[in-house]
């Protein structure tokens, strides 16, 4: 085999390697000399089988698996003579071979880049411990009981008013033209619970059953897909359900709630609301770290990795818009991901070399862990989940994720965190959810 470089730029390497002919098809015929040893078929005694014959019949697979082969072994010889790591799978061009031809191959590949040395011990920032108060719990609570209301059907001819429950059809339409998920049947609505778009709901005021309406509402600038538009939804009302009474803070609520006594929905509130300021929280401290992370330290990107995340940031904005995407150019849009890429990118690639120096891996006990989670948060779906997880590729989607998190644990315990205890209405008008 001979390697030769032909091209070093940047992170970029190219290189071409040529296998002689020869030296394949002797592997070949060692391959096919052992094959034929225990090689069975019709009328020959099991390792009788002339050579040609065995030839005949599996010297083309045997022949594709050697050229693979040949492919894998000097790839490996590249990265063990370069000394260098691909930043993604190598890239491979080879000629049309048979056997009175060299095999020629060209490969191709960013290498990663060194990476600055990282002190985290001289990185310092603040992080917030969200508490929750007694008039988090109140609000809580209020929320709970208003969605606890007890309704009853209204006398005919009554007219529907602010807290009363619609059974309704609409049907949306944009310059007199219905648009693509603007129709619903049979869709309960509260009236004031803002559920819909600004502007619905205030007109439903004063309808009654089996009268229709046409009403004219505009879609929020940040409306996904048709921020800004004027549109109108015929109503047609099937059945108006008035409020009978506001329910009590007491054991029987919690009974309807599925909890024995109201001191357990009580405990069940304010343990999610501890999670959730947790949630909160961690993504404000790790938003803190990759901000100092990355205007601290600078390195060259591998060019196909930045274009690889590109493509992949393209293709979800496209599949799910999003707010900040809304009424902007297709250029200006393509300049904001570019941007995002490269700080993806980056992070991935200072994370990943965190991981590496100081051996942070994803083992199983943390997959099963993940997994366990997920079938927690989805009661009813625990088959589903794991038979998706049980597929390999989909199993592989959860490392990332994990070996990210795992990263970040590690680097709070070496950087300089200063908690500061703080409310969630606090938190808020720091302007720190995000």
């Amino acid at each position: 085999m001979e390697i030769q470089p032909i091209k070093k730029e940047g992170l970029f390497r190219e290189y071409a390697v040529i296998v002689p002919s020869e030296d394949i098809k002797k592997k070949v015929d060692e391959i096919l000399a052992k094959e034929a040893e225990t090689f069975k078929m019709p009328g020959f005694r099991e390792g009788k089988v002339p050579i040609s014959l065995v030839r005949r019949q599996i010297g083309g697979e045997v022949l594709q698996k050697q050229l693979r082969q040949s492919i894998d072994d000097a790839v490996k010889a590249i990265l063990k003579e370069s000394e260098e790591r691909p930043a993604m799978p190598p890239e491979i061009q080879m000629n049309n071979f048979d056997e009175n031809t060299e095999l020629k191959i060209t490969v191709s590949f960013d290498a990663l880049p060194k990476i600055p040395e990282i002190d985290l011990t001289k990185v310092s920032f603040d992080g917030y411990e969200i508490e929750v108060l007694d008039s988090d719990m109140e609000k809580a609570k209020g929320e709970i009981l208003k969605r606890s209301k007890n309704f009853q059907p209204a006398e005919a001819g009554y007219k529907a008013q602010v807290g009363d429950m619609l059974k309704i059809d609409f049907v949306g339409k944009i310059d007199g033209v219905e648009f693509e998920g603007g129709k619903g049947a049979g869709i309960k609505l509260e009236i004031g619970s803002k559920q819909f778009v600004p502007g619905f709901e205030e007109q439903l005021v004063g309808l009654a059953v089996s009268e229709e309406k046409t009403i004219n509402v505009v879609f929020p600038q940040d409306y996904p897909k048709y921020p800004g538009k004027e549109v109108t939804f015929d109503i047609k009302v099937h059945e108006i359900l008035k409020t009978q009474d506001t329910a009590e803070w007491n054991d029987e609520l919690a009974k309807k709630l599925g909890f024995e006594k109201i001191e357990n929905v009580e405990k069940m509130i304010k343990d999610r609301m501890s999670t959730d300021f947790a949630v909160m929280a961690r993504f404000h401290t790790k938003k803190e770290l990759f901000d100092i992370l990355d205007g601290e330290y600078e390195f060259e990107l591998p060019q196909r990795m930045l274009e690889a995340d590109l493509e992949q940031l393209i293709k979800e904005a496209k599949a799910k818009p999003f707010r900040e995407t809304q009424g902007k150019s297709e250029e200006e849009l393509n300049e904001e991901f570019k941007k995002i890429s490269f700080r993806r990118v980056k992070l991935g690639l200072l994370l990943a070399e965190l991981a590496r120096i100081n051996k942070i891996e994803v083992s199983e006990n943390d997959l099963r862990e993940t997994i366990a989670a997920q079938v927690m948060q989805m009661p009813g779906k625990q088959k589903e989940i794991i038979e998706y997880f049980s597929k390999s590729e989909n199993l592989r989607m959860l490392e990332g994720p994990i070996l990210e998190e795992k990263t970040v644990d590690f680097i709070l315990t070496k950087v300089n965190l200063n908690k500061i205890k703080i409310t969630a209405e606090e938190f808020s008008k720091k302007n720190l959810i995000m």
